[in-house]
């Protein structure tokens, strides 16, 4: 019996676990991800755009502790890289030059001609 009800738990457990990694997958890519910046580059070619995580728990006026994603994209909105920030807080304006993008401590990307 005691055999039945540990192997019971562990199956759920293992359940569970592939359940919240799917949940948080799907979330990421497709679900209320909020856009709170977009740094667009100088020629219009190219923006990085800054979106925020939800978090299940936040104090108020912590928004900017949130987990976030930057995207970088040309002007149709295709996707050409993409990071997780742990906290939106440390996403500087970007700097921008004619073949490259830096985010400071984050992001040093070329850009395709």
């Amino acid at each position: 019996m005691l055999r039945q009800s540990s192997l019971t738990t562990r199956v759920a457990i293992i359940a569970l676990i592939a359940a919240l990694t799917v949940i948080g997958i799907i979330t990421e890519r497709h679900f209320d991800l909020q856009e709170v910046r977009r740094f667009e580059s100088p020629d219009g070619r190219h923006a990085i755009v800054v979106y925020r995580r939800p978090q299940v728990f936040a104090a108020p006026g912590q928004s900017g502790d949130a987990p976030g994603i930057l995207v970088l994209e040309t002007a149709d909105g295709q996707e050409l890289r993409r990071l997780t920030v742990e906290m939106l807080q440390i996403v500087e304006e970007p700097q921008w030059t004619s073949d490259r993008v830096r985010v400071k401590l984050l992001a040093d990307w070329p850009l395709p001609h």
